[in-house]
């Protein structure tokens, strides 16, 4: 008796009390299918982990990473897996927090598929205690029910109020803002993640089946004519016998044995699937788990995907896509592959490592719940989610294999040792505009820096205290600040950054010495029984304090340049064309008549990728550059440290802009004369309409184009211009036109007309459809997977690409007679977009690699196709003068809406290379004048438009004699007016005149351009002893030699007039107009032909 009422006391106390709702475990991390990642993908700050569980082995490790020097963040989220919340459900988890917390504020996000008005996911939130962050135990956050969750101000449901059959996903956040030294990342932990009033939802099942009769089938790409796979594959899809698919939520799918899309075998299996809600998701089961023969690290999976990536379509939300295996103890594991976000074949391509805590796409369950793969494992399906669109779609699946990766073993053909770039050995240091006499001097513990010049002399007193550049003042005259607070070396030790603020840090300067007007310094720093010893120089030119460190130990995660601080009025000046430091990654500072930047040279830099931080905190603290991050190699070791770096401070704007030290483009003749134009499409006679509408083009006179193609020169034309095979490193021609006979002939019909024409390329997209693919060629990142780019291609290997280029370029001159090239993506991406990680392989991890790399090739294709060479832009200052030209894309948001900012471009890259238009068109809106404005006050070509004849030949007839004037000339002065006359920039920036948006340049050979920018205002203004009456987006130019160009609206209509030695151009907008030369009503051209010659040409509209 007293054995049974003891028994009924625990059982009593093991029940709910009564009203109280039942725990349902959701996830604790290792006995559930949960797969849980950071908002903005997988990354290893969100991970499993050993080290702390509360229930169990394993718990779910959270890092608040840095996003600027006063701010972390994290995210951590998984979807929904089999169940379904109610109203009165209620979550509860368990935090670990750490004594780093600064109070983070966020909470738990419930995402609603597709409730959001407009077609968008909404969002419902609860609030977690910012307390509990800051606790180094296990505590307990309960949130309230789900029917009190609320709306985000910035997630407006489209109803106002939640549908709970469509909350897919689960998304926690957290966010703390403090100051720089308390801002630093932290690491957390997360368990036993519990509901209350959920409802269990099982799957459907469908067997899949064998279509009776294709309705088409695709012939067998070029790229996989008598090709082998590179490895054996366990899975593929001629038989279907046992096959099912289990919809889970709102799901409805068919899997069918299908011959439409051949790939290395006939048969696919094409999945089609939908979902009403926008609910759930799908897994692909055999009949039985297919063995895997041996140890394996690896997975590819060859999908044809529905989706472009860079034409996002709502209704084909890209899927990602999992492989499930099960291993040899009975853990089931789910590796994800990543997203398809391509239409047609591709591959997806994982490393698995055999311990899940290392692999944040790689989630464990069940087994012996150890966490690691077991081998002999067995594959057990194909998981698929973010599949919610509402209209049925398909996928097709090809093959799965799974084998033993090595690390590749690569030769390269032998690196130049010197490069023609950089051109002086001071690399980007920015100029003087007068002489300036450097010196150093001692006063007590500092060292004083003096750059005297015209004015007051400039000081930088540095003070060796911690190793860093925080405490450096800058001073000229009455004005100080410190340009470079936080500026240093962040030390890896163990997972932990250390920041030179760091109080746990020991500071030691071993020696300090002045050799001529040189100081360098040499540190270490103790933390417990971590050393680190580094070198710190300085030295001072020009207005610049030039600063080296150096580190042998490779232990350096990163060398930040810190913030100015003691500001009085500080702000940041956003510079078009300053993508030095990445997109909007650097700006100019200005505080009290004084300019500063701050730069890392990237001729010489040791580092992986630089990164920006422009953030105006106060106007007494500014973040307006930022650092170089070294990232660990495939092996887990990291490069030595060595950067160099330029702080310059300047009364004079020009002063602080850094030099591109790159030689100048030896095709200034041809970039001056010929207008740039860009042709691509989808429709199978797409080249005969072209040539048709270039013939139609050179009977109205316009005689100078540069013609390049898109990716259609290679590749059927497809839906967006790209089609199912490789667009890049190959010389057979698109079969939708008719291949080499169709591309030898445009071409050579082009080229008769005059004009240069030249096809498609970059070196960037690897694609795994070609015939040049091999695996071993493909970039690796620092974990060892392959480097994705452009869907649905790879990058490669920098050095490989050169190879590729050096071979590739001179095969197409040869094959098709073309003479000029547009190299896509090479200046659009920055250095560090596709840097090679692979341990081992000749400048492995190093930004500098890539960047010399490409350097070589834009120079290189130039030399081989005897043309222009023209890129995407963006980063294009680094090649400037190595590419030819690229898109003028400034790297700001709302270019078009950007106040005229001209002296970067106009003095550091206009010298060196011809930019196009302001963005890979001719216009940025209806308004054609705007475009067209903005083109002429920066110095660019043209962008030849394929339009009317009447506008092309207007647009043509602007540019032509007007940019043959200004390409690559030197600008004498740039003025911006203030309503009475024109400042410099270094007056006109800190008061906003630039905003205005009226300018004069005036260039070496005589040439003045006058340019009204400004929306509305019209601006009266007397060029050569006549008035002119500008408005918006209007303009005059005029040189002494007699060339006159005038375009701005008369009467409300828009007036074109050019007069040069080649022609006469006059466009009097529809009404009779006397241009003086000439009277017209409409628009005509004057051609001289030869030394007697003139033609008479009438555009008709």
């Amino acid at each position: 008796m007293r054995v049974a009422a003891c028994l009924l006391l625990i059982l009593t106390l093991m029940l709910p009390a009564a009203g109280e709702p039942s725990w349902v475990l959701i996830d604790d991390f290792e006995g559930r299918p949960y797969a849980w990642r950071a908002e903005q993908g997988l990354i290893p700050e969100v991970t499993i982990t050993r080290q702390r569980a509360r229930s169990g082995k394993r718990a779910l490790a959270v890092t608040m990473l840095r996003q600027t020097e006063n701010m972390v963040r994290a995210s951590w989220m998984t979807h929904l897996e089999g169940i379904t919340l109610s109203p009165e459900s209620r979550l509860r988890f368990r935090i670990y927090g750490s004594r780093r917390a600064q109070r983070p504020h966020g909470g738990l996000i419930l995402i609603e598929a597709g409730g959001r008005q407009g077609g968008g996911d909404s969002h419902w939130m609860a609030d977690i205690p910012a307390e509990v962050y800051a606790r180094e135990r296990w505590q307990t956050v309960t949130l309230p029910p789900v029917r009190e969750f609320r709306q985000p101000s910035w997630s407006v449901d489209a109803d106002g109020r939640i549908d709970l059959t469509r909350v897919s996903q689960l998304l926690f956040v957290a966010q703390q803002e403090s100051e720089p030294r308390l801002a630093r990342p932290f690491t957390f932990y997360f368990d036993d993640l519990e509901a209350t009033h959920v409802t269990e939802l099982k799957p459907t099942v469908v067997p899949a089946t064998h279509e009776e009769k294709p309705a088409r089938i695709r012939p067998k790409l070029r790229g996989f004519v008598d090709r082998e796979r590179a490895h054996p594959a366990q899975v593929t899809f001629a038989d279907l016998s046992g096959w099912e698919v289990y919809c889970h939520g709102g799901m409805k799918a068919t899997l069918e044995r299908s011959e439409e899309e051949p790939l290395f075998e006939r048969y696919s299996a094409r999945l089609t699937y939908s979902s009403a809600d926008g609910s759930g998701w799908i897994a692909l089961r055999p009949q039985q788990p297919v063995p895997i023969q041996g140890a394996f690290n690896a997975v590819q999976l060859w999908v044809f995907g529905n989706n472009w990536a860079w034409v996002p379509d709502p209704s084909t939300p890209p899927v990602e896509i999992a492989v499930t295996v099960r291993d040899a103890t009975g853990e089931e594991h789910r590796v994800s592959l990543g997203t398809v976000n391509w239409k047609f074949w591709g591959v997806l391509h994982k490393l698995i490592g055999a311990d899940t805590t290392e692999d944040v796409s790689h989630h464990a369950w069940g087994g012996d719940r150890d966490g690691r793969l077991d081998f002999p494992a067995a594959f057990t399906g194909i998981e698929i989610r973010n599949c919610g669109n509402r209209e049925p779609r398909v996928l097709y699946f090809e093959s799965v294999a799974f084998y033993q990766e090595e690390a590749p073993k690569l030769t390269y053909q032998p690196i130049p040792e010197r490069l023609p770039f950089p051109t002086t050995p001071d690399t980007i240091l920015p100029s003087v505009l007068a002489p300036v006499r450097n010196t150093l001097r001692q006063e007590g513990n500092a060292y004083v820096f003096t750059c005297a010049g015209e004015g007051e002399p400039l000081e930088y007193r540095y003070v060796p205290e911690t190793g860093s550049l925080s405490g450096l003042t800058c001073r000229r005259g009455e004005v100080s600040f410190r340009p470079a607070e936080g500026a240093g070396l962040w030390w890896q030790v163990g997972k932990e950054l250390i920041l030179p603020t760091d109080n746990r840090l020991r500071h030691r300067l071993l020696a300090a010495t002045v050799e001529g007007e040189t100081l360098t310094t040499r540190w270490r720093w103790s933390l417990g029984r971590q050393r680190l010893e580094f070198t710190l120089t300085l030295r001072a030119k020009g207005n610049s304090l030039i600063h080296e460190w150096r580190c042998e130990k490779p232990e350096v995660a990163q060398l930040s340049l810190g913030r100015a601080t003691g500001l009085v009025d500080g702000k940041v000046f956003r510079v078009p064309y300053y993508t030095v430091m990445g997109q909007g990654g650097a700006g100019i500072l200005y505080d009290r008549g004084l300019f500063a930047s701050h730069l890392i040279d990237w001729y010489v830099t040791e580092c992986s990728q630089f990164y920006g931080g422009i953030a105006e905190t106060s106007p007494q603290e500014v973040s307006y550059t930022g650092g170089a991050y070294y990232i660990p190699k495939t092996d887990g070791t990291r490069n030595p440290l060595y950067e160099r770096c330029f702080l310059t401070v300047s009364p004079h704007f020009e002063e602080v802009l850094p030099n591109l030290p790159n030689p100048l483009t030896p095709l200034t003749a041809v970039l001056r004369e010929y207008l740039y134009t860009h042709l691509g499409g989808i429709a199978p006679d797409r080249f005969d309409t072209w040539l048709r509408q270039l013939r139609e083009y050179r009977k109205y006179g316009i005689d100078k184009l540069l013609v390049t193609q898109h990716e259609d020169s290679w590749t059927q034309g497809g839906d967006v211009g790209q089609g199912p095979e490789e667009y890049t490193m190959t010389t057979e021609g698109p079969p939708d036109v008719g291949g080499d006979a169709k591309m030898l002939e445009y071409y050579a019909a082009v080229k008769a007309l005059g004009y240069y024409v030249g096809p498609y390329n970059n070196y960037t997209d690897y694609s795994p459809l070609g015939k040049s693919w091999a695996e071993e060629n493909v970039t690796r990142l620092p974990n060892g997977e392959w480097h994705r780019a452009w869907p649905p291609t790879h990058s490669i290997r920098p050095l490989k690409a050169a190879e590729m280029a050096a071979y590739y370029a001179p095969a197409q001159v040869r094959k098709f007679g073309v003479n000029t090239t547009y190299c896509d993506v090479h200046t659009c991406v920055p250095p560090w977009g596709y840097v090679d990680y692979q341990a081992g392989h000749p400048g492995a991890a190093k930004m500098r690699t890539t960047f010399e790399a490409y350097g070589r090739i834009l120079r290189l294709q130039r030399e081989a196709y005897g043309g222009p060479c023209f890129s995407e832009g963006v980063h294009h200052c680094f090649y400037a003068g190595l590419i030819d030209g690229s898109y003028a894309q400034m790297g700001l948001p709302d270019p078009a809406g950007q106040p005229l900012l001209l002296d970067f471009d106009l003095r550091k890259i206009h010298p060196l290379s011809a930019d196009i238009s302001m963005l890979p068109a001719a216009y940025w809106s209806e308004n054609e004048y705007h475009c067209m404005a903005a083109t002429i006050a920066y110095g660019h070509i043209g962008f030849f438009p394929f339009s009317n004849v009447a506008q092309s030949c207007r647009y043509f007839y602007l540019m032509q004699a007007l940019q043959r004037r200004y390409v690559q000339v030197p600008v004498r002065d740039i003025g911006y007016r203030d309503g009475q006359e024109f400042l410099g920039i270094s007056q006109a920036l800190p008061r906003g005149v630039n905003a205005r948006g009226q300018v004069r340049v005036r260039y070496e050979n005589g040439l003045e351009v006058w340019v009204n920018y400004h929306p509305r205002d019209r601006w009266q203004v007397q060029v050569g002893g006549t008035d002119y009456d500008l408005g918006p987006y209007a303009w005059v130019a005029r040189d002494p030699s007699g060339f006159l160009e005038y375009s701005t609206d008369v009467e409300g209509r828009r007036v074109n007039f050019v007069q040069s030695p080649e022609f006469l151009f006059a466009d009097a907008g529809g009404k009779l107009h006397d241009f003086g030369p000439v009277a017209t009503d409409g628009e005509v051209v004057l051609k001289n032909e030869g030394p007697t010659g003139k033609r008479l040409i009438a555009i008709v509209p």
